[in-house]
């Protein structure tokens, strides 16, 4: 994935299989100017928001944002 000319970042939201379920975004593309810089990603759905930890971005990384036996990602709210 190559980013587009207004893009910055693009992440992909995914959750583990089994239950507990991890919840976690993996980073494909990020414009030079924010590699190395500190973010907090949160994602919030209808019941509830999760936050990660304090993370140097940078290309290929996991984020983890939580865990929950009642995750849906359809439930994400785009914002």
């Amino acid at each position: 994935m190559q980013l587009e000319k207004n893009e910055k970042l693009i992440f992909e939201l995914l959750n583990s299989r089994m239950r507990p379920y991890s919840i976690y975004l993996k980073a494909y593309s990020i414009a030079p100017e924010f590699i190395g810089r500190n973010c907090i990603v949160s994602v919030i759905t209808k019941e509830q928001k999760y936050k990660s930890e304090i993370t140097a971005l940078s290309e290929r990384i996991r984020i983890d944002v939580g865990n929950d036996s009642h995750f849906r990602i359809d439930n994400v709210e785009l914002r």
